[in-house]
């Protein structure tokens, strides 16, 4: 199941978000990167060491990609201290575990009590992308996208396999999927790769929501 709410957040909300992730320092980010079948995706940090790190990971990208492993390049926000403030924590309090929210995925979606599981900000720049998996195991998976007049021309577009193949979605200004993930099967799906005649970064606030105990 996935469906697509577009202009989910109003123009001004996704375009404080927007500049608030531009904005934010480069220690804030590391680099997800999951090659040649390793067991735990390894987030390289936004420094020298970490480039060195990249820069060796990549060299096995192309047969990783090609001999059908999970594979995967992007940019993700990191873990955050107590209390903070920013506009990520800020989101999950004031959206994502919000009442409101709550009772839409109750609406929308087959989960009678969700739990907010994961929640993270990514980045694709031009080369990024992310693999064919299914996110078994998990319940409902959700994307805010943050993408100023993107284009389908710029790649990064999700596409989620059904009985004719694959269907692509592409990623909006503060559209919001929702892609159930339920029964452990998960949906067949990936990101394709940003261009490099993309203007900006692909943008997006993502996660899952799990069942929570009554």
């Amino acid at each position: 199941m996935i469906k697509l709410y577009k202009e989910f957040l109003p123009h001004e909300h996704a375009w404080d978000l927007a500049c608030s992730i531009d904005a934010t320092p480069s220690h804030w980010w590391s680099k997800a990167l999951r090659y040649k079948g390793k067991g735990l995706p390894e987030y390289y940090s936004n420094n020298v060491g970490g480039y060195r790190q990249q820069f060796i990971a990549e060299k096995e990208f192309n047969t990783s990609v090609s001999e059908g492993f999970y594979t995967y390049k992007w940019t993700r926000s990191t873990p955050h201290v107590k209390n903070c403030k920013c506009y990520e924590c800020t989101f999950k309090t004031d959206v994502l575990e919000s009442k409101g929210f709550k009772s839409f995925l109750k609406e929308e979606t087959h989960l009678k009590n969700p739990v907010l599981n994961e929640y993270f900000t990514s980045i694709y720049y031009p080369g990024d992308f992310l693999g064919q998996h299914h996110d078994k195991g998990k319940g409902i998976a959700f994307i805010f996208n943050l993408s100023w007049k993107w284009r389908p021309e710029y790649g990064g577009l999700l596409h989620v396999e059904n009985e004719l193949g694959f269907q692509a979605y592409n990623p909006g200004w503060g559209d919001l999927v929702l892609l159930s993930l339920q029964d452990g099967k998960g949906e067949n799906h990936f990101v394709s790769e940003v261009t490099k005649y993309a203007p900006r970064p692909r943008l997006a606030i993502s996660g899952w929501f799990n069942e929570g105990e009554e």
